[in-house]
């Protein structure tokens, strides 16, 4: 079970963007704007990602106004393509989407395209094919996890969807 942090006693400014939490795991600061992932718990406290070890833990919540967030996915099918293998897809804000396909080797391959449908990323979404996922299960762990990124998380966690989504902005 997590233990809630404190901030440092005195924060840089009033704004919690710029609140200095000291993760219990690595014991390095990290303020809000470096979070890689944030999720409100409730009024009182919000699960952050460290940015140095990623470990996950509960502090003071900061302001949700002030975290920028990526474009969200707004939805998602799952449907066979003409072949019968799985086929997934999210869709974000703007157009582009993210695709985990079966190919008929059974390896799933997780590929991100843009709004003009060009295909930018293609690679195994696991490194063992026995490890593989369904692509359902893929997109719906996606889109639980996708909510809770910051801007920086998508950044250095899901670069080539991060690239893709700067560029459609």
């Amino acid at each position: 079970m997590s233990s809630r942090l404190e901030t440092t006693s005195t924060p840089k400014s009033t704004s919690p963007i710029d609140w200095e939490y000291i993760c219990t795991h690595c014991r390095r600061g990290f303020n809000t704007s470096m979070a890689h992932q944030i999720t409100m718990v409730d009024d009182t406290a919000a699960e952050l990602m460290c940015s140095w070890c990623k470990h996950t833990d509960i502090y003071e919540p900061p302001n949700m106004e002030d975290i920028e967030r990526p474009p969200a996915l707004v939805s998602h099918t799952v449907r066979h393509d003409s072949e019968g293998e799985a086929l997934a897809r999210g869709f974000f804000e703007g157009g582009a989407w993210l695709q985990y396909r079966e190919a008929p080797d059974g390896w799933v391959y997780e590929e991100m395209f843009t709004p003009a449908g060009e295909n930018v990323a293609s690679f195994k979404a696991e490194s063992e094919r026995d490890d593989c996922n369904t692509p359902r299960e893929y997109i719906r762990r996606e889109m639980d996890r996708y909510e809770t990124y910051t801007v920086r998380g998508v950044e250095v966690q899901r670069p080539h969807i991060a690239g893709v989504l700067h560029d459609t902005e």
